[in-house]
């Protein structure tokens, strides 16, 4: 029996890494973090997607950008009615 040596997760963003020997994805939220299969990870990305999609289409809410000291920062925003934004 052949036993491969254990590597270190590998960095994919700066809260989120991949363990390769055991398929596990694993995200970090603030002071929780959370260890996925990679069908469990992909299945959850699939759900925030339509949810930010719907999000997105139905409810007034844009995502705009910015820039600070030349780097793009992100702001989601909710548009009311009574907002004129030209």
């Amino acid at each position: 029996m052949k036993i491969e040596a254990m590597k270190d997760p590998q960095e994919i963003s700066q809260e989120i890494w991949f363990e390769e020997n055991t398929q596990v994805v694993i995200v970090n939220l603030d002071r929780i973090s959370v260890a996925f299969t990679l069908d469990e990870f992909f299945d959850v990305m699939d759900r925030f997607e339509i949810a930010r999609e719907t999000l997105l289409s139905n409810f007034n809410i844009v995502v705009g950008t910015y820039e600070v000291d030349g780097v793009e920062k992100k702001e989601t925003v909710i548009i009311s009615e009574d907002d004129d934004y030209h």
